[in-house]
C-alpha cells in the first residue's frame, strides 16, 4: 500500500541504494490505477492478510499493531479510559480497513455497537493527514505510523494496550528475472522488520 511505501521504506531506499547500486528498486502501491497486471509481474509483494497465508514463496513479514490514534488536539478535553468511551467521538474509516473498528470493538468486549459513523478516506495516509488535523480517532498501524508518535503529531487514544494485530506477508516470484537482486530486496525488507 502507499502507506506501507511512504512511511516504512521511503525513509530506508537512500541506504539500500547506496550499499546495493546495482539493484534498480521499483515500487508500485495499489491505488494506482491499472495496477493488477503490474502486481502480477512483480518479483516481490507485500501483503497483509487476516489469515495465515501459505505458498512456497510466502513468509512471514511483520505483524503490525493496530491502535487507536488522534492528535493530541483532537484529545484536549476528553477522557478515554475504556474502549467504550471511543463511542461518540468523530472516526476516521478507511476504505481498504472498513472493518478495523468492526474487530477492534469486538475484540475490546465492547459487543455490538452501532460503530459511529466519520470520515471515510481511501489511504491511510488521508487518514493520518486528517487525524493530524484534528478530525478525529484513526486506526494506525505500527510500525508504520511509528514517526509520528515519537514526534508526538499523533499519540495513542489509552494507555492500556487495547490492540489489534495485522499479519503482513512477503511473497517472492519464483519466475524473477534477477533472483540474485530479488533475494538482496527480500533480505533488506526481513531486516527492517526486525527491526522494530
Amino acid at each position: 500500500t502507499s502507506s506501507v511505501a511512504t512511511l516504512w521504506l521511503a525513509p530506508e531506499i537512500r541506504s539500500f541504494q547506496s550499499s546495493h547500486p546495482g539493484v534498480e528498486l521499483q515500487i508500485i502501491t495499489l491505488e494506482q490505477d491499472g495496477i493488477l497486471g503490474q502486481i502480477n509481474s512483480a518479483d516481490i509483494e507485500i501483503f497483509v492478510s487476516d489469515e495465515t497465508a501459505h505458498g512456497p514463496e510466502v513468509v512471514p513479514l511483520l505483524t503490525a499493531t493496530v491502535v487507536p490514534v488522534a492528535a493530541p488536539s483532537y484529545l484536549s478535553g476528553r477522557a478515554y479510559h475504556a474502549p467504550a468511551d471511543i463511542i461518540g467521538s468523530d472516526l476516521i474509516h478507511i476504505t481498504g480497513y472498513r472493518d478495523d473498528w468492526h474487530r477492534w470493538f469486538h475484540t475490546q468486549g465492547v459487543g455490538d455497537v452501532t460503530i459511529p459513523r466519520g470520515l471515510t478516506v481511501d489511504s491511510s495516509l488521508f487518514a493520518i493527514d486528517a487525524a493530524l488535523r484534528g478530525e478525529g480517532i484513526f486506526l494506525g498501524r505500527r510500525p508504520f505510523l511509528d514517526a509520528h508518535l515519537k514526534s508526538g503529531e499523533l499519540v495513542e487514544v489509552f494507555a492500556k494496550p487495547y490492540h489489534l494485530h495485522a499479519p503482513y506477508f512477503l511473497r517472492q516470484q519464483s519466475g524473477a528475472k534477477h533472483i540474485r537482486n530479488r533475494n538482496q530486496v527480500s533480505a533488506w525488507l526481513k531486516e527492517l522488520a526486525n527491526r522494530k
